[in-house]
């Protein structure tokens, strides 16, 4: 079982004045006293203090935007297999206010914070009396969470389910379920296979060396858009067009992958999802050959050196239109070879030079369309025939 984490947090916050110059609290000498008194042993993840005390809920204190910040997080196990992009309407309630501040997502939920408020300097009394708080509330805020538990495993979308993302000025981005090669449905459709094979055969034609045919096994599905990321849709959402030419209908291009990060972000805080992000390669190729076959490569012409409309190409078999041989598509992933042995949700090393480009354009040879064919450009790269196409699923 695929075991994803969704984070509750129980918080305390003490704020400081806002004219305050930025507070350390690792060099305030009530808080080192805390710590001894308490017998915590103290360790940074990330930006956090983390305390763990035996017996007790483990604390993360960190300065937040008007003050110091104590949480305690509760942790709940789900099988990411089975989500559904409305899970966070099981969550409310957690909280013993009721109410939700921030927005709620698959895999990390905000509970609204327990505010107090604290005369500068640090006040060891009133650091006790939050954590007193948190402690106090622990037993029961733990067992709605473990009541919880039971509700986060739902039925997965049906294969190939739409999605209607509705976005401002009547725009909307269609997406379409992709399952994973463990689903029941891909399975009987593969002799009970688990796995599909990125890359290409030795013998296959056109093949690059970077190529290696490699099984991989993918545990999450995945939404897919029907078509690349359109002018208009990437308007809505970041209030300005960088193609050369205005038309609505065209995918976006001249946008880096860094520029697609952008975007995805700004998508991402108008949804309480916040899952949107691009494909891996691993889910791009396994979209690209699962539903497409080579008899069905085609290479549409574009006009004045442009590409096709976003959805002119028919639909493979999974309804997704354009996958190759529209415009370039960024992946999420750095180029780097292929790892050997039988990967899992397979993703490119942490950090790199290049990334991923797949699908071919209409303005290239055929060989590039190719579903294996691995392209690669700098993250802040511009061209007339690269895009995007959004993907939505686990955050890794």
């Amino acid at each position: 079982m695929k075991l994803g984490a969704v984070w509750l947090m129980l918080a305390a916050v003490m704020v400081w004045p806002a004219t305050a110059a930025p507070y350390d609290v690792r060099a305030d000498p009530g808080f080192r006293t805390w710590v001894q008194q308490n017998r915590a042993s103290i360790h940074a993840v990330d930006r956090d203090l983390v305390l763990a005390r035996s017996g007790r809920p483990e604390l993360h204190v960190y300065p937040g935007r008007t003050g110091l910040v104590v949480e305690a997080h509760a942790r709940i196990d789900f099988d990411l297999r089975k989500y559904g992009y409305a899970l966070y309407q099981w969550t409310e309630g957690l909280n013993r206010e009721g109410v939700f501040r921030s927005p709620v997502t698959i895999y990390k939920v905000e509970a609204a914070s327990l505010c107090h408020e604290l005369a500068y300097p640090f006040d060891v009394r009133a650091f006790d009396r939050a954590v007193d708080l948190i402690d106090d509330d622990w037993p029961a805020f733990a067992k709605r969470v473990e009541q919880l538990e039971n509700h986060l495993v739902v039925d997965p979308p049906q294969p190939l389910a739409v999605w209607k993302v509705r976005l401002e000025h009547d725009s909307a981005i269609d997406m379409i379920w992709i399952p994973p090669t463990v689903s029941p449905w891909w399975r009987e459709r593969n002799r009970g296979q688990q796995t599909f094979e990125i890359g290409s055969p030795h013998d296959e034609p056109l093949r690059d060396d970077d190529e290696t045919l490699t099984p991989v096994r993918l545990r999450d599905g995945v939404w897919l858009s029907r078509t690349e990321v359109t002018q208009h849709q990437w308007e809505t959402i970041v209030h300005g067009n960088p193609a050369p030419y205005d038309d609505p209908d065209k995918p976006v291009v001249h946008v880096s992958w860094n520029d697609c990060d952008e975007f995805i972000r700004r998508l991402n805080l108008q949804f309480a999802l916040q899952g949107f992000r691009l494909p891996t390669e691993a889910e791009w190729e396994f979209a690209a050959k699962g539903g497409q076959s080579a008899d069905r490569y085609r290479l549409l012409s574009g006009e004045q050196g442009r590409p096709p409309d976003a959805g002119m190409h028919p639909p493979d078999d999974w309804g997704l239109r354009g996958l190759l041989g529209g415009v370039w598509e960024w992946c999420d992933d750095y180029y780097a070879p292929y790892p050997g042995g039988l990967p899992v949700d397979p993703r490119g090393p942490p950090r790199g030079t290049a990334c991923v480009i797949r699908g071919g354009a209409w303005n290239v040879d055929l060989r590039y369309h190719r579903p294996p064919y691995r392209g690669a450009l700098d993250p802040d790269a511009r061209r007339p025939d690269v895009g995007l196409r959004l993907a939505c699923g686990p955050n890794f």
